[in-house]
């Protein structure tokens, strides 16, 4: 932004005001934005740009341009302020105003004033922008601004007077007429179809230029005194076009000729010109264009409203298609119509154009000529056909407007119409001409009139310099009795004469009648005379208009003017005046009120009798000016009697004729009817009252006289007489008193100029206290009453001390009295703060006030300190009768004043005098308790904060003088006042805590201006507290616990030093309460209640969690006897402070909904376990709920609301009203809640759960008798058995989440989670919800456990893995189901058991395959161990939230050979499963067996079984004794699976369509190849070989070879390969994409889709974790330089297969302590793709030993620095996006079973450092292995570098 420099003194001191605000308004901009207070982005461009444009050129200006730019910026930066939602800045004009220089209601109503002008201009429509188009949002707030600054230079003009004048300036004419051309332009009214201005006529030269060769400046006119009304009409610019030259166009005549003829016509909309609120710049020219059309002379006439009809028709056309148009006024002056309206024939449209410019000007003549002199200097003046609206005294106009507007003429012997001129000649009664260009003395006008001579021009020859006379005819200006011709057409008559001469004098004709109108109806039409025929069959028809301010045509009115030629008639002509229209009066208002006054005396000041009559006639003059229509006319009035009244004695006679009326008054009090003439008559009482006084002062002038001695009493006997009437008790007069008090005000002012104002105060007290004293509260006379007063207090009466010390007791006596009864309280507060305002003045002034002072406040404080009390109901807790909402701010602020107008001696003045406790107790109680209420319920807006601030400094000094009296007269033994303490410290809380002095939400710059201004009172309030609560001594204990949560609200102010000052006040009512109870449990309640409703309330923050454990630990440390349990009780709250500002934290936005959860349910366990709290506990209980309801996580919510449903039981016992439920009984609460527990376990389809609630409600009802809903319940139960054996449910995924970072909230700071997903979630749909609930974290692909610096580091990184793929390369996490649930054996529906696999589970497993040793390209499945990390969770899954925090890591270490037999068991298991599946549902889609079947028999064949003979069969490894177990093991899992296919070839031969029968018989084929490759390369067990191979295949042996091989297995695995695949597999090979899918019976999905692989247990096992002599145990994870990727899960047969094409070679260190061989380090990264299951039970078991029963040696401890891991477990097929969810749990122990094989076995705790931890294992030296073979390129694949869980 361009910011010109300073110019020194150049620049003046507003402008540098000024600017600084707008520069603090832009420096408010960013901040307002950044608050989100949602300003449109075009809005704050326009903003800036306006500002730029005006610090460009503001300062370089004119002073007169200044003073209207200062103003409209003004108006700019308050609109500003608006749009911005910034403070209200009061100004005083241009200039802001400084509040301590003011008064406080001065500046409430600059505040109220400011804002509702900007509102106003703001919600105009005009003002708001369309189509966020900034240059036309930018017109329009300049052109309403310029339009306000005019409104307001209107205000300033005194007399206001309303005249508008348009100038108009000819330019051009682009014509070639040909001949001399003359234009004329006037102004048309389309309404009324008139003209209603004079003719401006310009004059050119055939060559176009204008004659006298003037300048195109000087043709130019005002057209003057335009009225409202007139820019309210639809005004149209007529331009007529005449050539001067031959009769007919084109001749070229012999002699020269002069002849006018019509030429043309152009009109021209200026509607929008003429307009007060027009859209164009009215302080600007606007250039215009006329149009001219060329017509024939005898459609000339009209052609002007021919054409104004074609605009207003096309303005009104359609608009097409889209819609119709509108009539406008404003139609656009280059527009032209479109339509089929013929014109004349002869019409030629757009034959040349005039240029013109045009210009509004408002105000008066003289004002505007001075403010242009230049561009007026040499203008002409044109007239208005008419009245303006205001005609000023010695405004004197005489014009008469005479239009030949038809005639008719005889042809004679002529065929056409004959060529007619007609000359028109005024002439007076003396017979000379009159000549039109001068004016015309009034005088003269008698007798005269207007002779029109007619003559035939002849078009031929020479003839046409001859004009012969055929006729004439002539009107009469004045009639007989004396009034002049009135308005409108007359008809003439026409008489022959062809001799000039003859006419030459007038008395021949004139006593001829003249036109029609002098004809009485049913008398025959003259003939003539013997000089003159009257021509029977031609006529002329003319129109007269008369605008005279001195003619009239009423006789009435003529008459009085002149009723000195008949002064018996006086009565007669006051009775007509009284009954002529206003608009007759108002034009000869003068010589009417010439004529009245000089009727009150005549001939030597004689009297007349009818001066009671006169009064009258001036009453109903006076009250005419009061009529709204002739409002205006009252600056004439005034100017009338100001400068031209000249009656000297008329004061005698106006003030007895009031004192008649006055007397009348009282003496009609019983005649309701007589009371109008009297409240007409004191309705213009102000009038009277002016000419009174300027008639004693022209009396004084003119006589010298000073003696007031006669003046003074008839004065005196008025305001007798007005009291009197005052004083009357009665119905009738009631209104005629109200406006006789009303007007009173401006009487006695006017009286002021000539008389003492001392004594006129003193009548105006003696009339006022005259008046009833009843308070009933149904006067109308109240209200007048303080209206009077208040116009008293504001006028010079309060200027002089002498009349300010008599009234100021009359004001505040009345005051009181309507305060205390609640009477007109706007109008008191009025009075009360205009008072006020002039004390503040006075003081600015350094005029004495302190007895002024004294006198107001002693009066009225406690009464507006009572009724302000009221207002807010505080004092009687009742609802207020009276309106308050516009009287509350206004009473508050005169509060303040009175405040702040004190000085100490004012105030001890007032407690003094309260001598009795029990009164200064109330009124102290009260002041108090107002404040309370003014701080908490502002009765300002807020805005308007620098109103706000005063009001704040204003009560800070009054506490310190009530809190001094407080400790003298309230603190000392049995005086104590617990109570008023009580309520003092309410105030000081209340007052510290407003919002308005929280400065820290303040911007910087806003911020230094208050502290600058008035300091931070917060800090001053927070030492007055302290100083108080340590005042108290032995009463502190009456404030425990009562004070807790307001000390406790001071302390979570966010400014430090007031916090470490009140901090210990916590301590000390501890240690009171301590002292006293010998516990401090009632502070520790309160502060439990109220600090979660403070921090919830955005109170409080980390810095106060610190402060305050340091400062209570702190102090609590001095204290022996209750150390301990103060600190526990300090902790304990500071953990409180940390779930709450973690929950506060996420209470916004839908991204934190688990956030919210987690804080919620940390807050609940708080709650619980903590402290015990069961309404608060109940409280977030409800929360949590919601949020799950929200989430659609319905099994959570059901869980949730179990958790309440637990506590209460099935009796009888009355249970308490709580937020969620009624008063009702404990088993009526625990039904409804079981009903909606079913109901939401009925939508998360976890029917389980649902059931025994079901049967608990059963028994329940069966007891009570209740079978209606017996039948019900168990109805739901049956239906639930139902939908578990026969709805498709889908399993969820589990994911392992650990967070890193210390930019993560500390509820997740450094910590492991396992989640659970949603059913068909996939890994990258969930990793995108996380990371858009975490947004700005990474995902971590290091393998590597994360270090210190990520863990302390500031950046969020969250470690991911992945579950559900077979390959050795991502890290699964499973379920682990319990394997003591009945529901997991073999007979169990499998949609049962599928339901249990992955539901009510704890307990999760990792792997990660290595290699030890040096890696076999041939057979890497001789080195391949595997990793095995088990979690085990806060509580089990589902639960009441979706994921739980992981407690404790277990980790051991798998021997290829337990590899080996993990990888048969899980093949196994899969293809049993998935055979069982086909066989019980008979599925018609057999693509997922047939390719099940197909990769494992293909793996097989292709050489897949000699890997593992080739690794485990050779006896070198088979005659181990520790293998030889594990070695049978293997052999058996190898028969197992060959009757496992023998099985499924079987059932898929059954099921198979025709065309897959040759892929059946490749399949047997295959089949057979296989085991023959058994037998060939040796059978592992040769009997069972035997009778396989001899056996043929049948159902039954199947099934039951089946049976036996499922018996056998602990755990079975299968994965998918793809039809046709050829490679072979390791024992976690890469799956390939499966697109078909299979239910089994059950409604479960039991294949493998999108590449996933699923584990399945059958049974699970028992795992013994111990120190087996065979089997090395740790207690950390290794730390693994680099790891090998080179195996996956076996795809096929779980037999070794051809080597892979992608390995990754890691080196293997040894460890120091250990003399195995250590794990591979954790450096390369690994592939992790995402991969999907349809089977919803991916279940493994743990291969570990023996089970864990040592009691001395814990799994693991709780994590202090944990993972953030995401591990999937089982992906699914593609899902929607994540919602959040949360999971319960139980406290169920890790899975145990057994494992024939022992197993490497490390225990660990998440969190310790692992790099120091070197694994141990059982065989081998390190080898290097090849890489899986690639994954296939239709996968859709996530890479991550994986990392075993830590």
């Amino acid at each position: 932004m361009n910011i010109f420099r300073w110019k020194g003194s150049s620049t003046s001191k507003k402008l540098r005001m000024l600017v600084d605000q707008c520069f603090y308004t832009l420096f408010e901009l960013p901040f307002c934005i950044k608050e989100g207070d949602g300003l449109p982005l075009y809005e704050v461009l326009f903003i800036l740009s306006i500002a730029d444009d005006w610090f460009l050129t503001i300062a370089n200006l004119p002073k007169k341009v200044f003073v209207v730019l200062t103003t409209v910026w003004s108006l700019e930066d308050s609109i500003f302020t608006l749009l911005l939602g910034l403070d209200l800045v009061p100004r005083k004009g241009s200039a802001q105003v400084d509040p301590d220089a003011i008064a406080a209601v001065k500046l409430y109503h600059i505040h109220h004033d400011s804002m509702e002008k900007t509102c106003t201009l703001h919600m105009d429509n005009s003002f708001v922008c369309i189509a966020n188009n900034s240059e036309y949002y930018e017109i329009r707030i300049q052109q309403k601004l310029y339009r306000s600054f005019r409104h307001t230079e209107n205000v300033s003009i005194t007399p206001r007077i309303l005249a508008y004048h348009l100038y108009l300036r000819y330019q051009s004419f682009q014509c070639n007429v040909g001949e001399d051309t003359e234009i004329q332009l006037a102004l048309f009214d389309n309404k009324t179809n008139q003209f209603y201005s004079e003719k401006f006529i310009v004059r050119l030269t055939k060559e176009g230029i204008p004659k006298d060769n003037l300048k195109s400046s000087d043709l130019s006119t005002l057209l003057i005194d335009l009225g409202t009304k007139d820019l309210n009409r639809e005004t149209y610019l007529v331009a007529r076009v005449f050539r001067i030259g031959s009769l007919r166009e084109g001749e070229i005549p012999k002699v020269p000729s002069a002849f006018r003829r019509p030429y043309g016509c152009g009109v021209l909309n200026i509607s929008h010109i003429m307009e007060v609120n027009t859209e164009t710049d009215p302080l600007g020219m606007k250039d215009l264009e006329i149009k001219i059309d060329v017509c024939g002379e005898s459609d000339f006439a009209t052609l002007h409203e021919n054409l104004i009809r074609k605009q207003v028709s096309k303005s009104i056309l359609p608009a097409g298609p889209s819609g119709s148009k509108t009539w406008s006024r404003r139609s656009s002056a280059s527009t032209w119509w479109t339509t089929d309206m013929q014109l004349p024939p002869d019409t030629k449209s757009h034959f040349g154009k005039i240029n013109v410019s045009l210009r509004l000007f408002c105000g008066d003549l003289q004002s505007v000529k001075k403010a242009e002199p230049v561009l007026l200097k040499s203008c002409a003046i044109t007239r208005k056909m008419g009245f303006s609206d205001v005609i000023m005294p010695g405004n004197v106009r005489n014009d008469m407007y005479v239009t030949l507007s038809k005639g008719e003429f005889e042809r004679g012997s002529k065929t056409a119409q004959r060529n007619i001129e007609v000359k028109a000649t005024p002439i007076n009664a003396d017979g000379e001409v009159i000549t039109v260009t001068i004016p015309m003395k009034i005088n003269s006008c008698r007798g005269s009139h207007i002779r029109f001579e007619f003559r035939h021009c002849s078009s031929r020859g020479r003839e046409r310099l001859d004009k012969k006379l055929f006729s004439f005819g002539f009107i009469k200006l004045v009639t007989e009795d004396g009034t002049t011709i009135c308005d409108g057409p007359h008809e003439l008559f026409l008489y022959k004469c062809e001799e000039p001469k003859r006419l030459h004098s007038f008395k021949a004709y004139i006593s001829l009648p003249s036109c029609t109108s002098e004809i009485n109806p049913g008398f025959p039409p003259p003939q003539g005379n013997t000089f003159f025929k009257r021509s029977e069959r031609e006529s002329v028809v003319v129109t007269t208009l008369l605008c005279s301010t001195k003619l009239t045509q009423n006789a009435d009115l003529l008459g009085l003017l002149k009723w000195k030629d008949n002064p018996e008639r006086v009565d007669d002509n006051l009775e007509k005046l009284m009954n002529l229209d206003g608009e007759e009066i108002v034009k000869y208002l003068q010589d009417i009120m010439d004529a009245l006054f000089n009727m009150f005396s005549f001939d030597d000041a004689n009297k007349i009798p009818q001066s009671q009559s006169v009064f009258k006639a001036l009453v109903y003059i006076f009250n005419i000016l009061y009529d709204p229509k002739f409002e205006h006319f009252q600056p004439v009035m005034d100017a009338y009697i100001s400068g031209h009244f000249s009656a000297v004695l008329v004061y005698k006679d106006l003030l007895i004729c009031l004192k008649e009326i006055l007397d009348a008054v009282s003496a009609a009090i019983t005649a309701p009817s007589v009371q109008q003439p009297f409240q007409r008559c004191f309705r213009v009482l102000e009038y009277t009252s002016k000419c009174i006084v300027q008639s004693r002062r022209l009396y004084k002038q003119a006589f010298s006289a000073n003696d007031d001695t006669q003046f003074t009493e008839l004065l005196k006997d008025v305001f007798d007489n007005m009291g009197q009437v005052l004083s009357l008790e009665s119905d009738v007069v009631i209104i005629t008193q109200s406006v006789l008090l009303d007007l009173l005000p401006k009487s006695l002012i006017q009286f002021a100029r000539i008389h003492p104002k001392p004594e006129l105060s003193q009548a105006l007290c003696k009339i006022i206290n005259r008046m009833p004293r009843a308070m009933d509260g149904t006067s109308m006379l109240y209200g007048v009453k303080l209206r009077c007063l208040i116009e008293i207090v504001n006028s010079p009466f309060f200027d002089c001390e002498e009349s300010k010390v008599i009234l100021l007791p009359l004001c505040m006596g009345q005051l009181k009295r309507h305060l205390i009864h609640k009477q007109e309280m706007s109008l008191c507060a009025t009075m009360l703060g205009d008072i006020l305002s002039i004390l503040h003045e006075d003081i600015s002034m350094k005029i004495p006030t302190d007895s002024n002072i004294q006198t107001v406040t002693s009066s009225l404080l406690e009464v507006v300190i009572t009724t302000t009390l009221d207002m807010y109901g505080e004092r009687t807790k009742t609802k207020v009768k009276f309106k308050v909402k516009p009287v509350r701010g206004l009473l508050v602020a005169c509060l303040t004043d009175m405040l702040r107008l004190m000085k100490e001696h004012h105030y001890k003045f007032i407690l003094t005098n309260l001598k009795d406790k029990k009164p200064l107790r109330e009124f102290m109680n009260r002041l108090l308790q107002l404040f309370s209420a003014l701080i908490r319920r502002s009765a300002f807006p807020n805005d308007w904060l620098v109103m706000k601030m005063v009001l704040n400094k204003t009560i800070l000094t009054a506490i310190e003088y009530v809190a001094e009296k407080m400790c003298e007269r309230f603190l000392q033994g049995s005086d104590f006042d617990g109570g008023l303490w009580t309520t003092y410290f309410n105030l000081a809380v209340t007052f510290l805590t407003q919002p308005c002095l929280q400065l820290e939400s303040f911007s910087q710059a806003k911020c230094q201006m208050f502290l600058h201004k008035y300091g931070d009172m917060r800090v001053t309030m927070g030492n007055k507290i302290l100083s108080m609560w340590e005042s108290l001594d032995e009463h502190k204990l009456h404030f425990v616990p009562d004070m807790v949560s307001q000390i406790l609200e001071v302390t979570l102010v966010p400014e430090t030093e007031l916090r470490k000052a009140t901090l210990p006040i916590l301590f000390d009512m501890m240690k009171c309460e301590q002292k006293a109870e010998g516990s401090f449990r009632r502070v520790e309640t309160e502060l439990l209640d109220h600090l979660d409703i403070l921090v919830n309330s955005h109170k409080g923050d980390p810095e106060y969690k610190q402060l305050f454990n340091t400062v209570l630990l702190e102090k609590v440390q001095t204290e022996a006897s209750w150390q301990e349990a103060g600190s526990n009780f300090i902790q304990s709250i500071t953990k409180l402070l940390e779930r709450l500002l973690d929950y506060r934290n996420v209470l916004e936005g839908e991204e934190n909904t688990e956030k919210r959860m987690t804080c919620t349910m940390n807050l609940l366990n708080f709650y619980k376990h903590e402290v015990d709290h069961h309404q608060m506990y109940m409280r977030y209980l409800y929360k949590l709920k919601e949020l799950h309801l929200q989430s659609s996580n319905h099994t959570e919510a059901a869980f949730t609301l179990l958790l309440h449903a637990k506590v209460l039981d099935w009796t009888d016992q009355l249970l308490p009203e709580e937020e969620n439920f009624p008063m009702e009984y404990s088993w009526s609460r625990k039904e409804k809640l079981y009903d909606e527990i079913i109901r939401l376990f009925d939508l998360g389809k976890t029917w389980e759960y649902g059931i025994p609630l079901c049967k608990e409600l059963a028994e329940f009802y069966e007891r009570r008798i209740q079978y209606d809903r017996l039948s019900k319940v168990l109805e739901k139960q049956a239906q639930f058995y139902n939908n578990i054996l026969y709805t498709l449910r889908l399993g969820p995924g589990y994911f392992r989440v650990g967070f890193y970072g210390q930019n993560f909230p500390l509820f997740v700071r450094n910590r492991e989670f396992v989640y659970r997903g949603h059913p068909l979630e996939r890994l990258a749909s969930f990793q995108e919800h996380l990371l858009s609930e975490f947004n700005g974290a990474k995902i971590l692909t290091s393998i590597n456990s994360p270090g210190e610096d990520i863990r302390q580091g500031l950046q969020q990184c969250i470690l991911n893995f992945l579950s559900h793929i077979s390959d050795i390369q991502i890290w699964p996490v499973r379920p682990l189901p319990d394997i003591n649930s009945d529901f997991l054996e073999s007979d169990v529906p499998m949609n049962v058991r599928n339901f249990y696999k992955v539901n009510q589970v704890d307990i999760f497993q990792l792997d990660r395959p290595y290699h030890v040793g040096t890696k076999d390209d041939n057979n890497e499945f001789k080195t391949l161990h595997i990793e095995r990390v088990t979690m085990r969770i806060a509580e089990k899954l589902p639960g009441i939230l979706r994921w739980f925090e992981i407690l404790e890591h277990q980790t051991v270490l798998l021997s290829p050979i337990q590899v080996a037999i993990d990888s048969m068991e899980r093949k196994n298991s899969e293809l049993h499963v998935l055979t069982d599946s086909y066989k019980e549902r008979r599925m018609s889609d057999v693509r997922s067996l047939t390719m099940n079947l197909s990769g494992t028999i293909d793996a097989a064949v292709s050489g897949g079984f000699s890997k593992y003979q080739e690794a485990f069969f050779n006896p070198e490894f088979a005659e181990q004794p520790e293998n030889s177990e594990a070695v049978n093991r293997l052999k058996a899992l190898f028969l197992d699976q060959l009757q496992i296919l023998e099985h499924g070839l079987e059932i898929h031969s059954q099921l198979i369509s025709p065309d897959m029968r040759e892929l059946h018989k490749r399949l047997v084929e295959l089949y057979k190849r296989m085991k023959r490759g058994i037998q060939d390369s040796g059978s592992p067990t040769g009997s069972r070989l035997d009778m396989l191979l001899s056996t043929p295949m049948n159902e039954k042996r199947a099934s039951q070879i089946s049976s036996s091989s499922s018996m056998s297995s602990s755990t079975y695995t299968s994965t998918s390969t793809p039809p046709g695949s050829n490679r072979s597999s390791g024992v976690y090979s890469e799956c390939a994409e499966i697109s078909g899918s299979q239910q089994d019976s059950n409604g479960f999905l039991s294949e493998a889709i999108s590449g996933g692989s699923r584990t399945i247990i059958k049974k699970p096992v028992d795992i013994k974790f111990h120190n087996d002599p065979g089997m090395t145990t740790r207690e950390s994870t290794p730390s693994l330089n680099s790891v090998t990727s080179s195996a996956s899960l076996d795809s096929g047969i779980g037999h070794p297969g051809q080597t892979h094409r992608r390995s990754k070679t890691m080196n293997i260190p040894s460890a120091k302590d250990v003399q195995k061989p250590a794990l591979p380090p954790r450096k390369a990264s690994l592939s992790a793709m995402e991969a999907t299951t349809r089977d919803s039970s991916p279940m493994r078991t743990l291969a570990t030993g023996d089970r864990y029963a040592s009691s001395n040696r814990k799994l693991i401890s709780k994590s202090s620095e944990p993972v953030i891991q995401i591990m999937k477990e089982e992906q699914p097929p593609p899902i929607p996006p994540k919602r959040s969810t949360s999971n319960p749990g139980s406290d169920g122990g890790f899975v145990k079973g057994t494992v024939s094989p022992p197993a490497t076995s490390v225990i660990h705790s998440p969190g310790t450092d692992s790099a120091s931890q070197t694994p141990t294992r059982r065989d081998g030296p390190a080898v290097t292995h090849r890489h899986p073979p690639p994954i296939p390129e239709r996968r859709s694949v996530t890479s991550a570098k994986l990392t075993p869980s830590h």
